[in-house]
């Protein structure tokens, strides 16, 4: 090198060696081979014999200070040792915290801590190998080392008890007493083989393994004839023998081997017990005839473990019987999963018709006439093929699991249910993505037709202004007075409060239908207190046509005869979003029945990801195919009709209590125009009900999207996983709601404004507030502010009886008495003010300060109007009290955050007189 230090590059893990390799010594007295990691020196000395292993440690004074005694790495070394004998081990975690290190152990290798060590449990193991693993390893190595490189002295040991009977004993204490004594030295010894602790062990192993072998022979040869001739006591015996030798694994394979359903070949005799159930395996074609085939399969499990119990000695090792044939029937190849697979191909035919038919050239019949049902089928809602084979899976899986659970407790042997329950799914391992597509496919075409046939019913959305929804069936004394007094307030007929009580329990009726069929016993009132965004009640939903007619919430609304046209005339559809909301819950449940496979299978994610997506389906089609383009249709004809708030509101003018002189013609030209005026009102108030009506249902498909996904979401995602794009997916829907409420909300206000600025405006005369010398002093509200606050007042009363959430409601309000603040002051700076006039203006600001009384709930709100209130005293004052009053009204900070200075003055300057008092007032004045 050039003598500048060398900075290691990037590993293939992405990151400088230097960072992903730990403890490098850097003595530079220690050769380069030496200053290489522990955990590398760790990997070399594995491979080699356990003899070489400690030469290097003893002869290497690096190795010495890392894996001798005393080392630093000593115990992770041995430790590691074991696992090349076949132990493993694992970290038991407690509360989500690592636990301590636990080993497993061949039972052979128990038998033998047993004998040597005294280790009778794994806790007394788990120590031991923490304290002392080089130890515990020694003495297991100096156990089996002199039979396993002296095999061949084994071997002639071990050849008297082949002479021998197999249930003899043998005297000695060199040779062994039993068989089963040798089966399990030879097992301790094939485990002690598979980690070549010896320089020559290529050639012991094949030496072992032929003895192995010719030891299982032996003893096999006898139980296999016991078998045949029905002995279970020698099998038993035999058996007895062998489970020490490899678990047994050689009995248990030729039982499950020599099995009827296994071994076909031999059994195809229409008189053999199993050919029916061989019979019921090819003949299935739906779920009934898979049912009883598995209800076969069951019975034939039985008697299978009434076998394996009398021909094994062992609870276990009839277990392990049990566990291989039902790996046997499920794996490729095998009865059960040909019958899986039989009913699948028959699924998929059913589910394509036509490439079926077409596959042929021509078809009969009967072939025509099922494709023409299948077809017309396909028109309707529920009854479709793709919902048949979903249907008849689901249901073969419910089944199945209902059968495991009888054989995880069949007696004598059960069958494990978690390896039944594996082998179950891992059937469905090659259908789970198709079975998930055509979940999807169904919702993605269901949703699409029941919006457009929604759609195709919007006609009417240009009504939604031209007419006030009456109440004359409930309110007939009211119907009767607006038949009487057309002209007269008509839209004070209908009683708001009923209205608002109407549409609650509207929606408390939606709910509760909606929580039964979702199976929610839960008090609908409890539940509106969970939902985060529930203004109003929570609870359930309508029950679904066959057909997926919109027609599910009919009964639902029998008894509310009130809410008239709210259903009719409302872009939102609680039946449709309903409908929609239930399929998706039978989608998900039906995925659901797969969640519960094996942890480790890629079944259950897919199944997750698959619940998921299906979500994310309902989602979108409530959210962005319906619910926005239904306030993308309302807010234009909002914006419309404010737009259209422009013309001459009324002619009117004076006080209440006066009458002016007019001429016939003037009477009628002002009759027309107050007709005029009240009819746009109408479509005002009317707009403002159906927009606040729209709300609520709006609302309510929220609530019921909350509660359905409380219900059957939290189960597959967090509630606070915000990364979770079904979280992110609800948030946008509550913020589309919320945006368009608020864009509805502003554009209402700003209608309710401009009614009051032009009544205003062509209602008020300047002679109201500079009236002439002989004109008589009236201490009573004009009639254009009387007109204003009733307005007002009926806004408020719609706003405050239809938005039921407090919050909302007093925004709303508040929002109304800000700019109505701002339009009074730009109002009050038209006119020229005298004193008579004044007095006049201050009964008119008293009129709109009772109406905020009444109506705003924010303080800081009612602080605008009585400080406006106050301020029209200067009006009334004489000229020389006019500074106090003023400096009056700033020391006690009347105004502050209220009206800038500017805005005093040019109130003030709207006296009549003030070119007059004007150098009274200013520069005498420190605000001005």
């Amino acid at each position: 090198m050039d003598g500048k230090r060398h900075r290691p590059g990037p590993s293939k893990y992405g990151e400088p060696a230097s960072i992903r390799i730990q403890h490098v010594s850097k003595d530079p007295r220690l050769p380069p081979v030496l200053r290489l990691p522990p955990a590398i020196f760790e990997s070399l000395i594995m491979l080699l014999p356990v003899e070489s292993c400690l030469q290097l440690i003893s002869s290497c004074k690096r190795l010495h200070q890392l894996f001798g005694p005393g080392g630093k790495h000593e115990a992770r070394l041995w430790q590691k040792m074991f696992t090349r004998i076949g132990w493993r081990e694992r970290s038991e975690r407690h509360a989500g915290k690592p636990g301590d290190l636990c080993w497993s152990v061949p039972p052979s290798m128990a038998h033998l801590l047993e004998r040597e060590l005294g280790i009778e449990d794994e806790v007394t193991l788990a120590r031991m190998m923490t304290a002392n693993p080089r130890g515990v390893f020694m003495s297991v190595y100096g156990a089996l080392l002199p039979d396993y490189r002296g095999f061949r002295s084994l071997e002639r040991r071990i050849l008297p008890v082949f002479l021998a009977r197999a249930d003899s004993a043998r005297p000695g204490t060199q040779a062994f007493r039993t068989a089963a004594e040798v089966a399990l030295r030879l097992d301790q010894l094939l485990w002690f083989a598979r980690g070549h602790l010896v320089a020559n062990s290529a050639r012991i192993n094949r030496r072992l393994g032929l003895v192995v072998h010719k030891f299982e022979a032996h003893y096999m040869g006898i139980f296999e004839r016991a078998f045949g001739l029905g002995d279970t006591e020698t099998m038993r015996m035999i058996a007895n023998i062998l489970k020490h030798l490899r678990q047994g694994r050689c009995c248990i394979q030729y039982l499950t081997g020599v099995h009827p359903l296994v071994n076909v070949r031999g059994y195809t005799d229409e008189c053999n017990e199993y050919h029916s159930i061989v019979t019921a395996g090819s003949a299935v074609r739906d779920a009934a005839s898979f049912g009883s085939f598995f209800t076969c399969l069951t019975a034939v499990l039985k008697s299978h473990s009434t076998i394996v119990s009398a021909c094994l000695p062992s609870p276990e090792l009839a277990l392990y019987g049990m566990c291989a044939l039902v790996d046997a029937l499920f794996l490729p190849g095998g009865l059960a999963h040909a019958s899986f697979n039989a009913l699948f191909a028959s699924l998929r035919q059913l589910s394509r018709p036509s490439e079926a038919a077409d596959g042929g050239g021509h078809m009969s019949r009967a072939s025509a006439s099922s494709r023409d049902s299948v077809v017309t089928a396909r028109r309707g809602f529920a009854v479709d093929s793709d919902h048949v084979f979903l249907d008849t899976v689901t249901h073969v899986v419910k089944a199945c699991l209902v059968e495991i659970e009888r054989w995880a407790e069949m007696q004598p042997t059960p069958v494990p249910r978690a390896l039944a329950r594996r082998n179950l799914f891992s059937m469905f391992q090659d259908v789970i993505v198709e079975y998930s597509r055509a979940e999807i496919k169904i919702l993605e075409r269901l949703y699409a037709r029941e919006i457009e046939r929604w759609q195709s019913k919007l006609h009417y959305i240009e009504e939604l202004f031209t007419e006030l929804p009456t109440h004359g069936e409930e309110y007939p004394a009211k119907a009767q007075h607006r038949q009487g007094h057309r002209h007269h307030a008509s839209n004070r007929m209908l009683n708001f409060q009923q209205r608002v009580l109407d549409v609650e329990n509207y929606k408390y009726s939606v709910l509760d239908v909606f929580k039964k069929q979702l199976g929610i016993t839960q008090d609908l009132r409890q539940v509106e207190t969970q939902l985060s965004m529930a203004d109003s009640a929570q609870g359930g939903s309508p029950a679904i046509q066959p057909e997926g007619s919109l027609t599910g919430l009919d009964n639902a609304v029998t008894s509310l005869k009130s809410l008239g046209d709210i259903l009719m005339k409302c872009p939102i559809s609680i039946d449709l979003c309903h409908n929609v909301i239930i399929k998706n819950h039978d989608a998900v449940k039906r995925l659901a029945v797969f969640t519960s496979a094996p942890p480790h299978m890629r079944l259950g994610m897919e199944a997750r990801q698959a619940i998921e997506e299906v979500f994310l389906i309902l989602l979108r089609s409530i959210g962005q195919q319906h619910v926005r383009p239904a306030f993308e249709q309302i807010l234009p004809k909002l914006q419309e009709l404010e737009n259209k708030v422009g013309n001459p509101m009324s002619e009117w003018h004076g006080t209440a209590s006066q009458s002016r002189d007019r001429t016939p013609a003037d009477e009628a030209t002002a009759l027309a125009r107050i007709e005029t005026e009240r009819e746009l009102q109408a479509k005002c108030t009317s707009a403002q009900l159906r927009f606040f009506e729209m709300v609520h249902i709006a609302d309510l498909v929220v609530q019921m999207i909350e509660i359905y996904f409380k219900k059957d979401m939290t189960d597959f995602v967090s509630e606070t996983d915000f990364l979770n794009s079904c979280i992110q997916e609800m948030r946008a829907l509550e913020r589309m709601v919320d945006d368009s409420v608020a864009a509805g909300m502003d554009i209402i206000i700003e209608v309710i404004i401009r009614q009051i600025q032009h009544i205003l405006q062509e209602g008020q005369s300047a002679s109201d507030y500079n009236p002439s010398d002989d004109a008589s002093l009236q201490l009573k509200p004009t009639l254009t502010c009387v007109h204003a606050v009733q307005l007002l007042t009926e806004s408020t009363e719609i706003a405050q009886s239809m938005t039921t959430n407090k919050q909302v409601r007093e925004v709303f309000l508040g929002e109304i008495g800000l700019r109505l603040f701002n339009t009074l002051i730009a109002h009050i700076k038209r006119f020229q003010i005298s004193e008579p006039g004044g007095f006049q203006l201050i009964a008119d600001l008293n009129l709109f300060n009772d109406w905020a009384m009444r109506h705003l709930e924010d303080p800081d709100n009612l602080a605008y109007f009585a400080a406006l209130k106050d301020l029209a005293n200067c009006f009334i004052l004489a000229p020389k009290d006019l500074r106090p009053f003023l400096r009056d009204q700033y020391t006690r900070r009347k105004f502050d955050s209220i009206m800038r200075l500017e805005e005093v003055y040019d109130i003030v300057a709207c006296r009549a007189d003030y070119r007059h008092i004007r150098t009274m007032v200013e520069g005498h004045c420190e605000f001005m």
